[in-house]
């Protein structure tokens, strides 16, 4: 769908990372999410870990971006055109 769609791009460099992070794949769980064991009668299997991480603010201004562009490509394709008034009033107590 995304060949078909003209932007595979975005499919391989913004979909698949996030997409494996939100539905825990093994590909982002293995390298992030487990440890190994010390213990060698366990043949140091890996076990849950958790490990303390800064914010990622860069992330949030990725998804941003993702979800105008899906927008812009929704509005494009249909001809949409939105025009919004905005009014704001104030109440004064």
């Amino acid at each position: 769908m995304a060949e078909e769609a003209d932007c595979l791009d975005l499919y391989r460099y913004a979909y698949t990372p996030f997409s494996s992070c939100v539905h825990n794949m093994w590909d982002h769980v293995g390298r992030l999410n487990v440890a190994q064991s010390g213990n060698p009668l366990h043949k140091y299997m890996l076990i849950p870990f958790d490990p303390e991480t800064q914010p990622e603010f860069d992330l949030f201004l990725n998804c941003a971006k993702y979800l105008q562009e899906s927008f812009s490509i929704v509005d494009e394709t249909f001809n949409l055109q939105c025009n919004t008034a905005y009014h704001m009033t104030i109440g004064i107590i």
